[in-house]
Formats: C-alpha cells, structure tokens, sequence
C-alpha cells in the first residue's frame, strides 16, 4: 500500500501545493492591498490586446482590457510576498483597471492525458467529499475549521472538441456567511496540461467564472504541441479526467481559510499543506482505484468509432 500511495502522491503532489500556495498569496495580497498599491512594484506589465509567447509551447491571445506578466516579472512579483513561484509558472493576468483579479497561468509536464475516461459527476463528490472529511479531521486537530463540501458550483465537464476541462466547487466553513465557491479550468496538450487560477477577494463565483472562462479560450497549445498532435510513443500521464479533477480538490479548500487573516496568519496555515495534502492522497488510494495504464493509440480521424475504455469504476450510463 505504501508503495501506491507513493506513486499517487508523484502523480498528485505539485498540482495541490502549487494551487494552494498561489491561492493563499493571491486571495491574501488582493483582500488586504488596493489594487493600485501593485503600481509601487515596479513591473514591465505587457498591455493588450497582443499576442504573446508562453513557455512550454503555449499561446496567450491577451485581451484589450488586461495586462500580462512574463515569468521573470511574475517570480519578482511574488518574491516580494515572500511567495517565490517556481518553474511551471507561464505568467501572470491581470486587469488594466483596478478591478481586483489576477490569474496565475502554470503547466503541469505529467504527460498526454488519455480523455476515454468517464466524469460522473456524482461518483466524483462522492470520493472528493471522501478526501474532505480525510482532511478535515487534520483540520480539527490543528485547530482550524472544518471545510463542508456541498456540492458542484458547476459539475465536472469535458469539452472533447478543444480538450477543455472544467469543475467548480461550493464551500463553506462554520464561519462563512456564505459558500464560497471556486472555479477550475484545464487545457489538455500532447505533453501535459495548462492550469489557469482565477482568484478575487470576493465570493462572487460568476466573477471568477466569466475571467477564467475567457482566459480558457485565450490559451492555446502551438502546433505540435496541440493534444490532437500525440503521436505513439509520448509520455503519457498515469491518469485520467477524473483523477485529473480530484487530485485539484481536496487541498484546495484550504485557501478560502486565508480570508481575513494577515500576512503571519498565512506562513502559519502553510504548514497545513503537507498534512491536507496526505489526506487527499490517503483518501484517493482508499477511493479510486489504482491502474497501470496503456499508452493510447494515436486519435482516430473523426467519424471512426473506437472502443471505450473502462478506467474508472463509475456508475454506467444505465445505472
């Protein structure tokens, strides 16, 4: 068991604590600091519209009413908020105005992610909701809050045609006047994934919806580099849609915690990473079960029907 734990853990642990950190220092630095107060950084902010080259072959069609960091700028940025960022950043977003976002753009190098994979939806909050209460019980003995998962913001769904992955997650604590909920999007490659964080210091999800939905369609893979341009023989990730989809939940509920609290308060919660992160890995290797997976054969041309492939033990279509 221990050796699959491992193995889950190499496949999960930079996505979790790399969305933590950069949601932790994001929500913290845009509740506590005026938007104009960024101005005193000084950064060579790209202004749109533009096209712009991002690492890992990658392109940002960036839109009149934002502005864009390069990686160099978006280390300094961070580095001055004592959160260095490390070398799967792509950059960072944000707006012209002082309308308060920023978006943080990173790849994750895993491999091609084979999307025969089912997303049930309530299969996946069943085991997510598994993780939580995994989670929360560290919570309790560190004594912070409980998180409640209660359900989707917006269910789990792939858009096969531009390999698009979306899910949004309702929470709340003891505290909370209110959910929070969170919005998460995924753009598929032949070599691995881009992540796009859209946070705000508000609880308005249709806020982060509408920005995070439109940088989705503003990011596109360079060809060669596009998913529909694997070839036999690429790495390919030891995981799935839904695994995809799991393995961003569990630590992530752990960020709306920072609301409120000072920059201190921050650096203590970090040390909650490593054991929220245990209990999502712990509660994955309960809940999903561990496969070897076979390198998938290069896409069909459309109109040829190929065999699906059962990876996960989900609910079929006719349950």
């Amino acid at each position: 068991m221990a050796d699959s734990i491992e193995s889950t853990a190499n496949g999960l642990h930079w996505t979790s604590l790399m969305r933590l950190r950069t949601s932790f220092a994001l929500s913290i630095s845009l509740a506590l600091v005026a938007p104009n107060a960024l101005a005193q950084t000084p950064l060579a902010w790209r202004e749109g519209p533009a096209k712009i080259a991002l690492p890992f072959d990658c392109t940002l069609d960036l839109a009149s009413d934002a502005r864009y960091l390069d990686v160099p700028q978006s280390k300094k940025l961070y580095e001055t908020r004592g959160e260095p960022l490390d070398e799967h950043t792509l950059g960072v977003v944000g707006p012209k105005t002082e309308e308060p976002w920023q978006a943080i753009l990173a790849y994750d190098s895993r491999g091609y992610i084979d999307d025969k994979g089912k997303l049930d939806a309530a299969a996946l909050l069943t085991m997510a909701r598994a993780a939580q209460d995994v989670s929360n019980k560290h919570l309790l003995e560190s004594g912070h809050e409980p998180r409640t998962l209660l359900g989707w913001a917006e269910p789990p769904r792939y858009d096969a045609a531009r390999h698009h992955v979306v899910w949004g997650m309702r929470l709340q604590s003891p505290s909370d006047t209110a959910p929070t909920s969170d919005y998460n999007t995924r753009i598929l490659g032949r070599k691995g994934f881009v992540s796009v964080d859209v946070v705000t210091p508000t609880t308005d999800a249709s806020a982060r919806k509408r920005r995070a939905t439109d940088l989705l369609g503003r990011i596109t893979f360079n060809p060669g580099a596009r998913y529909e341009d694997y070839v036999a023989g690429d790495k390919v990730a030891e995981m799935g849609l839904a695994k995809l989809v799991l393995g961003s939940t569990g630590p992530r509920t752990l960020a709306s915690d920072a609301k409120g609290a000072g920059v201190y308060g921050m650096f203590a919660k970090a040390a909650l990473v490593v054991v929220a992160v245990g209990a999502l890995l712990f509660a994955l290797k309960r809940f999903l079960p561990q496969e070897k997976r076979t390198p998938p054969a290069p896409p069909k041309p459309l109109g040829e029907e190929e065999p699906s492939e059962k990876v996960y033990e989900l609910p079929s279509d006719d349950d």
